[in-house]
């Protein structure tokens, strides 16, 4: 499979987890699953399919002590607190309108890369995202239940902060060689 195809398969597959997370807590909600408990279970899970794809590609690759600080300080500070404060949103809101409020993450990158790496904010990009906020806006209409809206807008912050130290270009970088063992 071409590189290209594949990068579209993930972002497809990624795209329809994204979306089916919601429904899949707003279920786990209804059987009697507590926040805490929901995510240690998904937690749980992604760490045995991280390892286990680490027993069967078996990557050789090398972190400096700063990337290493770096990456767990992403992980637990950045990824963890974005995961608690949208399932929490969950919980209080409908899982529809969490993800659509969501959907402002690509303007809030936007503006963080502008803030922390002057990026320029083209025409092209302003227009694109103003066209995908108002379709956000269209959908969502006025909401209710503002502590759920208020969370998703933290777990947007913390997805915010966690991509901005992530997609610094000083920030860590992971040499990665992948090779198939025998």
């Amino acid at each position: 499979m071409k590189t290209t195809s594949y990068g579209t398969l993930m972002v497809v597959v990624s795209a329809v987890g994204f979306g089916l997370m919601g429904i899949f807590a707003k279920i786990a909600y209804g059987e009697g699953m507590t926040v805490g408990t929901l995510l240690a279970c998904r937690f749980l899970i992604a760490a045995a399919l991280f390892w286990g794809t680490l027993a069967i590609v078996r990557p050789r690759f090398t972190l400096t002590r700063r990337e290493t600080i770096t990456l767990h300080l992403m992980g637990v500070g950045g990824y963890a607190v974005m995961a608690t404060l949208l399932f929490t949103a969950f919980y209080l809101i409908p899982a529809s309108l969490a993800e659509m409020l969501f959907y402002a993450y690509p303007a809030l990158v936007c503006l963080l890369m502008r803030w922390l790496d002057k990026e320029p904010v083209t025409v092209r990009k302003a227009a694109s995202l103003g066209i995908g906020m108002l379709g956000t806006a269209l959908v969502l209409g006025v909401p209710a239940g503002m502590a759920g809206v208020a969370l998703v807008l933290c777990s947007l912050l913390a997805a915010e902060l966690k991509s901005g130290a992530s997609s610094r270009k000083r920030e860590t970088r992971v040499r990665a060689e992948f090779s198939r063992s025998s």
